[in-house]
């Protein structure tokens, strides 16, 4: 048996089943966010939402996190392999910075599940303070979260 075959094939390399989910692909310390986008894009009314919104312009939308999200999502819906790399200049890896540097500059630990429950904290009061979602988010999120150590 030659070394090509015996390779395995990377979920970024394989085609994706019709109607099943896309994965994120693990990169340094995207462990954190992949797992926050794939429950955020499970909620359909999240989801339909942050789809909602227009009005972004050139550049200036990359700073956004709703653009962001947009642009992730409609990435997950369309993607034709079964996992998203996290590729120099991609969504997923603008989204991921974004974060990393809202999240890991206000928390030196970087615990993981803490990131994960801060940038979930921090996109929704991100996205309730929008004009454009603030009616639909505040009843989706209408309970606070409370952090118990």
């Amino acid at each position: 048996m030659n070394s090509s075959a015996k390779e395995k094939v990377r979920p970024i390399d394989q085609p994706r089943t019709s109607g099943q989910p896309v994965g994120l692909q693990n990169t340094a310390n995207t462990c954190w966010i992949n797992s926050a986008l794939q429950a955020l894009f499970h909620l359909p009314m999240f989801r339909n939402a942050i789809n909602c919104v227009d009005g972004f312009l050139d550049e200036d939308s990359l700073s956004s996190m709703v653009y962001l999200l947009q642009a992730m999502f409609i990435e997950m819906d369309t993607h034709a392999n079964k996992a998203i790399a996290c590729s120099p200049g991609s969504v997923f890896e603008k989204l991921a910075l974004f974060a990393t540097r809202e999240i890991m500059g206000k928390d030196a630990d970087h615990e993981v599940l803490k990131c994960v429950s801060e940038f979930l904290e921090n996109t929704i009061d991100v996205l309730i303070a929008d004009p454009r979602l603030e009616a639909e988010f505040s009843q989706l999120f209408s309970i606070s979260m409370m952090r118990i150590a």
